[in-house]
C-alpha cells in the first residue's frame, strides 16, 4: 500500500519532524514564560521586613529558625529542618533497528543492541516546621509547598566495584525499606541530597496570611513560592539563564525543523529544487529602496555579491578594496542595484586610499540610471561628512591590532559637585537610615527640562519598513525622546554578522539609514545606548582586562572614537545608562555585575567628545528604567528610594553638577504600600508621572501618580485597575514601555498598548493586541505629533515601522 501511495511518505517523515520539534519547542517555551513570570515576580516585589509582613505578596531574606524538633537527613545524617532525596538506578534495554537490506519481513537488515537509561526509584521530600527570622521578628515557612531553587549539600554512587557506606545504607533501609544490592552486586545507582539547616540563609518570596494569632506565614498561593539558599541577584541570575539558554535552544529547534523537514521534503521528493517566490508587489518588506532578493544574474553572482558585502565591513583595508573592485567587475543586476550602492557610499569616506578609489570605480558600474531599473527607485542617501576616525572594530576584545584609544585616565580631573547639602559626604549623598526624614528633606530646586526639539520632529516622507530580518527584534531607543532607532538590520550580509554585533542607525522622520553599520559586542544581557542625534553609541568593553571601560563610536563613520575608564577598582563593573545629550554620556559604576537595589552606586556624566567627566556623584540606590528617571531634556536624574525607616522618598539630582536638588516624601507610610513601575517626563518639563503599583492589593491594581517636576509636589493621584489581563506580568519593562507622555502631555501611553486620559484616569483608546507578558510589549515610541513606531510581520521576518496615531489623548 505504502508502495502504491509513495507520495505520503515524505509527508508523513516531515509531520513527525515537525511533531517533535513543536513539542520541543513548547517545553522550551514554559521553560521560558516560567521563568520570566519568576524574574517579573522577584524584581518586581520590594524587599520587606517581617514586623513589615501583611497579607499579599512578599519577599524578605533571613535565618532558618526550628519551630519543632530537627529531622535528620538519610544520606549525610545532617540534623535539617528540610530534606529531598532522590535516588537513581541505571537498567539496560534492548533495541533492535532496521535499515535497507533484504533478511527481514520487512525487507531491510536487523541490528540488536543494548543501551543504558536512569530511572528515579525514590524521590521524598520531608519538613520540619520552621520560619526564617529577620532582625524584625519571625515568619512561618511552609517548605513542602515552596519551589526550592537551592544547591545539592551531598552526593554519592554506587556501582559493580563501589559502595555506599554502611550507616548510609542502614538509614535507607530502615527509612524506606531501599536496599543498594542487587541479586550477587551491588546496584549501579547515584544519589543526591539537599538539606536546610537551621541558621542557614535563605531568602523566600511568596504569598503571606496572617495565622489566627497574627503571625505571618509564607503558603503555596496564585504567584510563585520560592525559597533559596542564593542571594536574590543570583536567584534572578540564574533566572536569566534559563530564559536566554531557553530562547536560544527554541530558536535553534524552530531553524531545525524547518531545514530538516526541507531536507527530507527534497530528498523524498526526488530532490526536486526549490522555487523562488515571486515577491509580492503588496509586501511590505519589499518596498521601493531595499530592492528584495531577486537575483537574475544568476546564483553565482549573487552568491559574490554577498561574499562581497561581507568583505566591505572587513577590519582589514586590502579585504575592503577587492570586495569593491570585485563590484566593480561584475554586471550590474538591478535587482540588486539599491544594496550594493548604499554600501558602497557608506565607503566613499574609508581611510584606505585604495579602497576609496575601487569604491568610486564601483559606483560609475552601479550607480547609474540605466542600472536603476525604473523609475520608482527612492533617491540615494548622500554620503556622511564628518572626516573618518581611523579605528577598527569597535567593541573588539583583546588581540585585536589596533591603535592605542584615547583614554581617561585615573587621577584626571574632574568636576565634583560642592558639599552644600545637609545629608552628603562628599560627593556620596547619604540620607538617615536611622529615622524618618521630614516631607522635604532637601529643597526642590528642579526646574523645568524640556525636550529639545531638534531630534524629535515629524516624518517627512510617506512610511517605510525598516528590515530587521529573522529573529527576536533587537531595537535600541535612545534614552531621550529622539526620531532616531538602532536596529539589527534585515539583509543578508547583515546575518552572516549578527554574531559580532552589527546594527544600523534609521531616522525615523525618513525611514533611511543614517550613517553606516557599526559593531556593538556586548556581554550576554546587556546592551549598547544611542545618542539623541544618532551620531553616537556606547558600551561596556568586553573581553578586556577591566570591567569598567566604556567604548564609544561614531555611527556615522563606524569607528570608535573614545575608551572612557568609568571606574578604578577590579572588583567594579560600569555600564553607560543613557545619552543626556548628544555628546554627554551617563554611566553607572558599582561592584558585582548584578548588585543588589540598595548597592552603593558611582553616576558618573562624560563629554565624550573630550573624554572628561563633567559630574560625579555617588547614591545607595542602583539605576532600573523601572525604579528611575531621565528628564525629557536630560538635565535631571530622578530616583525612587525606599527603606524600612525613612519610608519613601522622591529624590532628584542635576546632572549638570552633580548636586541633590530634591528630595521629598513620595507617599507617607499611612498610605498602601508599592513600588514604582516606571517613571516618565511630560514632554515640557513641567510633569512627572509614576505608574505605581501596589503590593497588597485594594480595590486597585495601582495608581498614577502625577508630580509637579518644578516644585516636587504631588498634582494628582489617579487609580489605575486591572486594565489588562496579565497586569502582573507585563509592567516589569520599565521605561518608555511601561509609561510614557503623548507628544501634548494630554495622556500616558502604558505597556505600549493603552492611551490613558490625563484628566479622568480613563483608557481612551487600545492600540494593538494585548500584551500577555513583558517580551510581547511592542517597542512604542512616538515620533511627531501623529506617528508611534510599531513592528509588522512578513512570513518570519520582522521590521519596524510607522503607523499613524492622533497625539491627544482626549480624542485618541
Amino acid at each position: 500500500m505504502l508502495a502504491a501511495n509513495g507520495s505520503l511518505i515524505p509527508l508523513i517523515f516531515v509531520l513527525v519532524i515537525f511533531l517533535i520539534g513543536g513539542v520541543v519547542f513548547c517545553i522550551l517555551a514554559w521553560v521560558i514564560y516560567r521563568s520570566r513570570r519568576r524574574i517579573a515576580a522577584i524584581e518586581g516585589t520590594e524587599a520587606s521586613d517581617v514586623a513589615d509582613l501583611d497579607e499579599g505578596y512578599a519577599k524578605v531574606r533571613g535565618k532558618v529558625v526550628a519551630l519543632e524538633d530537627l529531622l535528620k537527613s538519610p544520606l549525610a545524617g545532617t540534623r535539617c529542618v528540610y530534606f529531598h532525596i532522590k535516588i537513581e538506578e541505571q537498567r539496560t534495554r534492548t533495541v533492535t533497528d532496521y535499515s535497507s537490506g533484504g533478511n527481514n519481513s520487512f525487507g531491510g537488515m536487523t541490528r540488536t543492541r543494548t543501551e543504558t537509561y536512569w530511572v528515579t526509584v525514590l524521590d521524598d521530600k520531608q519538613a520540619a516546621r520552621c520560619g526564617i527570622e529577620d532582625r524584625t521578628g519571625l515568619a512561618r515557612v511552609e517548605l513542602l509547598d515552596a519551589e526550592p531553587e537551592l544547591n545539592p549539600t551531598a552526593h554519592t554512587q554506587s556501582g559493580l566495584f563501589s559502595s555506599i557506606s554502611p550507616r548510609v545504607k542502614r538509614r535507607l533501609e530502615d527509612m524506606y525499606g531501599y536496599s543498594t544490592k542487587g541479586f550477587f552486586f551491588n546496584k549501579t545507582a547515584r544519589y543526591k541530597e539537599t538539606v536546610i539547616e537551621e541558621g542557614d540563609k535563605l531568602f523566600v518570596i511568596g504569598d503571606v496570611e496572617l495565622t489566627r494569632s497574627g503571625k505571618p506565614c509564607f503558603v503555596r498561593g496564585s504567584r510563585p513560592f520560592i525559597v533559596s539558599d542564593k542571594t536574590e541577584a543570583k536567584l534572578l541570575a540564574a533566572y536569566q539563564r534559563r530564559v536566554l539558554w531557553g530562547s536560544i535552544g527554541a530558536v535553534a529547534t524552530v531553524v531545525l525543523t524547518i531545514a530538516l523537514g526541507a531536507v527530507v521534503g527534497v530528498v523524498f521528493g526526488g530532490g526536486r529544487a526549490g522555487q523562488r517566490q515571486q515577491v509580492a508587489q503588496n509586501d511590505p518588506f519589499n518596498p521601493p529602496g531595499f530592492g528584495g532578493f531577486a537575483d537574475p544574474g544568476g546564483q553565482d553572482q549573487g552568491a559574490a555579491i554577498n561574499r562581497a558585502f561581507v568583505d566591505l565591513v572587513s577590519p582589514d583595508p586590502g579585504t575592503r578594496e577587492r570586495a569593491a573592485d570585485a563590484l566593480a567587475r561584475m554586471s550590474p543586476d538591478p535587482s540588486r542595484r539599491w544594496e550594493v550602492v548604499v554600501r558602497l557610499k557608506m565607503l566613499q569616506v574609508d581611510p584606505d586610499p585604495a579602497t576609496r578609489d575601487a569604491v568610486q570605480r564601483a559606483l560609475r558600474v552601479w550607480d547609474t540610471p540605466a542600472v536603476a531599473g525604473g523609475p520608482n527607485l527612492p533617491p540615494l542617501p548622500p554620503p556622511d561628512p564628518r572626516p573618518p576616525v581611523d579605528r577598527p572594530d569597535p567593541f573588539a576584545g583583546p588581540g585585536q591590532d589596533r591603535p592605542e584609544p584615547n583614554r581617561v585616565r585615573p587621577g584626571a580631573p574632574r568636576r565634583r559637585a560642592e558639599d552644600d547639602n545637609p545629608f552628603k559626604e562628599g560627593n556620596h549623598y547619604q540620607p538617615s537610615n536611622v529615622k524618618e526624614l521630614p516631607p522635604v528633606a532637601v529643597p526642590w530646586t528642579a526646574v523645568a527640562d524640556p525636550a529639545a526639539g531638534t531630534f524629535t520632529g515629524a516624518p517627512t516622507v510617506g512610511r517605510g519598513v525598516i528590515p530587521m530580518g529573522f529573529g527576536p527584534p533587537d531595537v535600541v531607543f535612545p534614552l531621550l525622546p529622539s526620531a532616531f532607532v538602532a536596529v539589527y538590520p534585515g539583509n543578508k550580509a547583515a546575518r552572516k554578522l549578527n554574531t559580532d554585533g552589527l546594527f544600523q542607525v534609521y531616522d525615523l522622520r525618513t525611514m533611511k539609514a543614517a550613517g553606516g553599520p557599526f559593531r556593538a559586542k556586548t556581554a550576554l544581557g546587556e546592551h549598547f545606548v544611542l545618542s539623541p542625534d544618532g551620531a553616537y553609541a556606547a558600551g561596556r568593553v568586553v573581553g578586556g582586562t577591566v570591567n569598567t571601560e566604556i567604548e564609544v563610536i561614531a555611527t556615522g563613520t563606524s569607528r570608535s572614537v573614545r575608551r572612557i575608564e568609568a571606574g578604578h577598582d577590579p572588583k567594579e563593573f560600569a555600564f553607560p545608562i543613557g545619552f543626556v545629550s548628544p555628546t554627554r554620556l551617563l554611566t553607572k559604576t558599582h561592584e558585582n555585575q548584578l548588585p543588589d537595589f540598595s548597592e552603593l552606586t558611582h553616576y558618573k556624566v562624560w563629554d565624550v567628545t573630550t573624554g572628561e567627566e563633567v559630574a560625579h556623584f555617588a547614591y545607595d540606590v542602583v539605576y532600573n528604567s523601572m525604579f528611575c528617571g531621565v528628564s525629557s531634556g536630560g538635565r535631571y536624574l530622578t530616583f525612587w528610594d525606599a527603606k524600612t525607616i525613612r519610608g519613601h522618598r522622591l529624590v532628584v539630582f542635576d546632572l549638570t553638577t552633580g548636586k541633590v536638588v530634591g528630595d521629598v516624601m513620595l507617599q507617607p507610610r499611612s498610605e498602601p504600600h508599592g513600588s514604582s513601575t516606571g517613571m516618565a517626563f511630560s514632554p515640557d518639563g513641567k510633569e512627572l508621572a509614576i505608574l505605581w503599583r501596589i503590593s497588597r492589593k485594594t480595590t486597585s491594581w495601582g495608581k498614577i501618580l502625577v508630580y509637579n517636576a518644578t516644585t516636587g509636589t504631588r498634582t494628582a493621584e489617579l487609580p489605575v485597575g486591572q486594565l489588562v489581563k496579565n497586569m502582573d506580568s507585563v509592567y516589569s519593562n520599565g521605561g518608555a514601555q511601561t509609561i510614557q507622555y503623548t507628544p501634548d502631555g494630554s495622556g500616558w501611553l502604558i505597556f505600549g498598548h493603552l492611551v490613558v486620559n490625563r484628566k479622568t484616569g480613563e483608557v481612551a483608546r487600545r492600540i494593538g493586541p494585548e500584551p500577555k507578558w513583558q517580551g510581547e510589549v511592542l517597542p512604542r515610541r512616538f515620533v511627531g505629533p501623529n506617528y508611534l513606531t510599531t513592528l509588522v510581520k512578513s512570513g518570519i521576518d520582522t521590521g519596524l515601522t510607522l503607523e499613524p496615531a492622533t497625539a491627544s489623548a482626549d480624542g485618541f
